[in-house]
C-alpha cells in the first residue's frame, strides 16, 4: 500500500500526503473516521488525566534530603511533585512570587500546608539565590507537563 508504515500497517498521512500520486477519490464519504477519531482523543484524555499522578509518582527519584527547589507561580503538578516528596524527603521550596499575579503566594500557602518549608521571593530575587538552589521544577503553559531542571557546576 501506499504511504504505509512497515511496522504498524497504517497509512501516514505525511506519507498520502507526500507521494505525489493525487488519483485519491476525495468525494467518497469514509464513515469509520468521526469513530476513529472521536476514540483516539478519548484515548489522549484518559493519558493526561493520568499524568499528573504518573509525574509525582517519580518525585522521590528526582529529589533528595536537604536540597533547595525552586519553583515558580502556582501549578497542579508541581505541587503534586513536590507534596510527593516531601511524604518521605526533607527539602526546602523557595518560591518566586510570579508578578503581578503573585500565584507564588498561594504554592507557599499550599506547601506549607503539607509541611514543607517554603520561602517566598520577589522576581527580582530570583538571580540572588540561585547559588543556593539545587533544582528547579516549573510547569509550562500546557497542562500536566513539568520541568525539572539539575543546576550543573
Amino acid at each position: 500500500l501506499r504511504g504505509c508504515s512497515e511496522e504498524t500497517d497504517q497509512e501516514s498521512l505525511h506519507k498520502l500526503l507526500t507521494s505525489g500520486s493525487q488519483s485519491e477519490d476525495f468525494s467518497v464519504s469514509f464513515t469509520p473516521l468521526k469513530t476513529n477519531v472521536i476514540e483516539v482523543i478519548n484515548e489522549l484524555l484518559v493519558e493526561l488525566e493520568g499524568t499528573m499522578d504518573n509525574i509525582a509518582m517519580q518525585a522521590l527519584e528526582h529529589i533528595h534530603s536537604n536540597e533547595v527547589i525552586m519553583t515558580l507561580g502556582r501549578s497542579p503538578t508541581v505541587e503534586a511533585f513536590l507534596k510527593d516528596a516531601a511524604q518521605k524527603r526533607s527539602f526546602h521550596v523557595i518560591v518566586a512570587e510570579c508578578a503581578p499575579y503573585c500565584q507564588g503566594h498561594e504554592m507557599s500557602l499550599a506547601l506549607s500546608a503539607a509541611g514543607i518549608e517554603t520561602t517566598v521571593i520577589t522576581d527580582a530575587a530570583i538571580f540572588a539565590v540561585m547559588s543556593r538552589v539545587n533544582k528547579v521544577t516549573f510547569s509550562p503553559p500546557y497542562p500536566a507537563q513539568t520541568v525539572l531542571g539539575q543546576r550543573l557546576g
